[in-house]
């Protein structure tokens, strides 16, 4: 495999991981390890939107490679996959077309179904209404916004808004349809359901690893990625609390 094609398959490595939430850090020494593996120095830079990588051919030339990176989303079977593989060329090194379709063939993964995906939504909301001290009215009523607002965040998504516009959209909805159901004269805790309901969309893993980041000394990402974290967290109050205060402006009063 010539310097041209490692490095190749070295940025393809780290997009994937990178588009999978995996940490900056994870995804530099990912990266070295291919190029270490294929038999080839390298320098890796990794920030959340973008991979710079380099390594020098026979020739003594230096071949880099930049690649932007917009979309990102959570996906750890790929990350996990990246990791093996780059742990596998140490013993075995395969020709180049056949790494590079065996990492295509990663990229294109399938996700969760839909039905998969809005199951999982509407479980956790359930489960997380009785473990905030919730009955089993405000459990069943977040199992119900569970579905609905994971419906109207993936449409957002397919309609590829940002990630900041469909936090708001699904904080808004959220707190839409737990006022409606908490005036409707069931016997629910508004509190309870819009908490519940929000759980889905908190960034834990974006702030995980944020903090890892800092914690290895990589700043520019770990702030960056800290960031994006705040953002969508007040995005999501926004959206409720812009409905909430809306609700009490036309109708005088909340009813709890």
């Amino acid at each position: 495999m010539n310097p041209r094609e490692a490095i190749k398959i070295c940025v393809l490595a780290g997009e994937i991981l990178l588009r999978s939430g995996a940490e900056t850090y994870r995804v530099e020494d990912t990266m070295r390890r291919i190029l270490f593996n294929l038999n080839y120095s390298s320098e890796t830079f990794v920030v959340p939107s973008g991979i710079f990588a380099s390594t020098i051919d026979e020739e003594k030339e230096i071949v880099s490679v930049i690649r932007r990176v917009k979309k990102r989303t959570i996906n750890l079977e790929k990350v996990a996959l990246i990791n093996q593989f780059s742990r596998d060329l140490a013993n075995e090194k395969p020709d180049f077309d056949k790494a590079y379709k065996y990492l295509k063939d990663i990229e294109s993964k399938p996700t969760y179904s839909f039905k998969t995906g809005i199951t999982a939504s509407g479980m956790a909301c359930f489960a997380f209404a009785f473990m905030f001290g919730g009955k089993i009215p405000d459990a069943l009523s977040t199992l119900l916004i569970g579905f609905i607002s994971f419906t109207v965040s993936e449409w957002t998504k397919k309609k590829n808004l940002s990630n900041l516009i469909t936090n708001l959209v699904a904080g808004s909805l959220i707190a839409i349809i737990a006022l409606i159901i908490s005036n409707s004269g069931a016997k629910v805790n508004l509190d309870i359901m819009i908490i519940s309901s929000l759980m889905p969309y908190v960034p834990g893993l974006m702030l995980t690893n944020a903090v890892r980041d800092i914690f290895e000394e990589d700043f520019l990402s770990g702030l960056s990625r800290l960031s994006e974290a705040v953002l969508v967290s007040l995005s999501l109050a926004v959206g409720v609390g812009s409905v909430l205060k809306l609700w009490i402006f036309i109708f005088g009063d909340i009813l709890i």
